[in-house]
């Protein structure tokens, strides 16, 4: 317990300092070369947490596909049935194909496909509580 606590405040503190670092570094980039700040800050810390966002949710994903649904398996079977398989995983998989083919072909995510997106996830949350 007392190990955890100690990650989870590193963690931040480290996060804080990172943060730091990169606006920082931005900004001094921008006067060094004469660019709007703004206009830097915007590029570089805007490029910077979109990767990371999009690492993060492909990172989740991975690791609650394969390694939580590893272990619990491990632990006691699971039961494949009913709407998680008839319908919850064809949309994940659908989802993780769309992203992938966005992130690796088109080599970004437009505003477009963030609309669409965001309505399906809201579709899928309705859905969900609908039924």
């Amino acid at each position: 317990m007392m190990f955890d606590i100690v990650c989870l405040v590193l963690g931040l503190v480290l996060l804080f300092i990172g943060g730091e670092g990169l606006v920082r570094g931005s900004v001094s980039f921008a006067e060094r070369f004469k660019l709007l700040t703004l206009l830097v800050s915007l590029v570089i810390v805007g490029f910077g947490t979109s990767t990371v966002v999009i690492r993060n949710v492909l990172g989740s994903n991975l690791f609650n596909i394969l390694g939580i649904l590893g272990v619990t398996s491990l632990i006691t079977p699971i039961a494949f049935t009913g709407q998680i398989a008839n319908f919850d995983v064809w949309i994940m998989l659908a989802v993780a194909l769309i992203v992938f083919m966005l992130i690796f072909l088109n080599k970004q995510i437009r505003r477009m496909a963030g609309t669409f997106f965001l309505s399906a996830y809201t579709a899928y949350t309705i859905y969900l509580f609908m039924s």
